[in-house]
């Protein structure tokens, strides 16, 4: 069986988070492996990577050694698509540049936005998987509507809008998704603003409403329905799922908990229906929240804590179940980049590859720990530094983007208005 084949097997799965645990990590495997394979062998700049990092695809055995597989750090991934020219963001791809058909963007809250490429098989795969991600563990329906608490897709080029839509008009089709999802900002005359208006007629129409939004959206709208002395209450059923962080927003920023309790007393959505999503904005994917409030790790996806160390080799050395590390997570659906990627934030896995969660889904589940301390001088610079060597030695030109710990690149910025400000998934990238 080919990777891609694997890949399909889980994703194409009635429920692939109720897969046979062993039959799921084989195929796990069996991708994983097979996607390592094809960036090593289509993509000259990874294969540098991979030698510097001692390890070639026939040393992939079995599951365990999946943690040997080289990783980009996802500060030199931003640095190379934010800061170089569309020339050498070509060079960093595994496929044909002329296979190239949409560019997706994080916020740029951090600095300028990153870009990354795909190819119309990679959206394809991206766009079911997270659509499976949303129907089985977001658990809703193709008769459900949503209310999302941003700018539409067009006005927004970020991943977490992106995603989500895309998600739900897989799951119910593009004109039913038309019918049934609305955006609550507005963007005229350049100037972004909650339509609280358009809100409330939608939910006034009847049947399961969801919303969608970064935290600070909920926020945003619970203070002005409050002012207004306006009550909501939503059904049962419905959801609150959330995904992105403060960036930007931090002074605003309340705790889970609060979070929780904020969301049902302004929208009448019970704590076990708000299900926040840890934004992968590297692979454009999320690990979505079950009912218990645990992460989940969809079956074709590997993510795991690594030691933190000076020492790179050391970045292999997955940590026990239940220790916090840096966190790793690779993908296979993407062909078009090599989507195995180290951050700087730190994580555990709080259920492991062969059991199950209390919501009877199988596989991982993680707990993000959010920033790790200053990472200057360790491991993770260190692997920047010869990533970003390895590719400068390849072919780019001098000074094509700024050097990876140049104060400019990586400087906060100040607060943007709603309709972009804080998208990315967590503190994750």
């Amino acid at each position: 069986m080919g990777y891609l084949e694997a890949c399909d097997t889980l994703i194409n799965e009635p429920n692939p988070f109720r897969m046979d645990i062993e039959r799921a990590n084989t195929l796990r495997f069996e991708a994983i492996r097979g996607s390592f394979e094809h960036h090593y062998a289509n993509n000259g700049i990874y294969r540098d990577f991979c030698k510097a990092m001692n390890v070639k695809p026939d040393e992939i055995k079995t599951l365990d050694d999946v943690p040997k597989i080289a990783l980009i750090t996802s500060e030199f991934f931003k640095q190379i698509s934010a800061y170089s020219d569309e020339k050498d963001l070509k060079r960093i791809i595994s496929v044909p540049p002329e296979s190239i058909i949409k560019h997706f963007t994080t916020s740029g809250t951090t600095g300028k936005p990153s870009k990354y490429p795909f190819d119309r098989d990679s959206l394809i795969r991206l766009s079911k998987s997270n659509a499976q991600i949303l129907k089985c563990i977001g658990d809703v329906s193709d008769d459900d509507k949503y209310i999302f608490l941003t700018a539409d897709p067009e006005h927004t080029p970020t991943g977490l809008v992106q995603g989500m839509y895309q998600s739900i008009e897989t799951n119910i089709g593009k004109e039913r998704a038309k019918e049934q999802v609305r955006f609550a900002v507005s963007t005229e005359g350049g100037k972004s603003h909650y339509q609280i208006d358009k809100i409330l007629n939608f939910l006034g129409e009847g049947g399961v409403v969801h919303l969608f939004g970064p935290p600070f959206a909920y926020q945003d709208v619970a203070k002005t329905l409050k002012s207004s002395k306006t009550e909501v209450k939503m059904g049962e059923h419905s959801k609150a799922f959330t995904s992105g962080g403060w960036k930007g927003r931090q002074h605003e920023m309340i705790t889970p908990r609060e979070l929780n309790a904020m969301i049902k007393d302004a929208y009448g959505i019970e704590e076990c229906n708000v299900r926040d999503g840890l934004g992968l904005t590297d692979v454009f994917s999320w690990l979505l929240e079950c009912e218990h409030k645990r992460k989940h790790v969809p079956p074709w996806m590997h993510v795991s804590p690594r030691l933190e160390s000076d020492n790179m080799e050391d970045i292999k050395i997955m940590m026990p179940q239940g220790q916090q590390g840096v966190i790793a997570f690779l993908t296979p659906i993407i062909s078009s980049y090599p989507a195995f990627i180290t951050t700087g934030d730190l994580g555990l896995l709080t259920t492991g590859f062969d059991e199950k969660c209390e919501c009877g889904n199988i596989g991982p589940t993680v707990k993000y720990g959010g920033r790790s301390g200053d990472p200057r001088g360790c491991a993770l610079v260190e692997m920047e530094k010869m990533q970003r060597s390895i590719f400068d030695m390849s072919g780019s030109k001098a000074g094509s983007a700024k050097p990876i710990d140049d104060p400019a690149a990586t400087t906060q910025r100040g607060p943007k208005p709603p309709v972009n400000n804080g998208y990315e998934g967590h503190a994750m990238l």
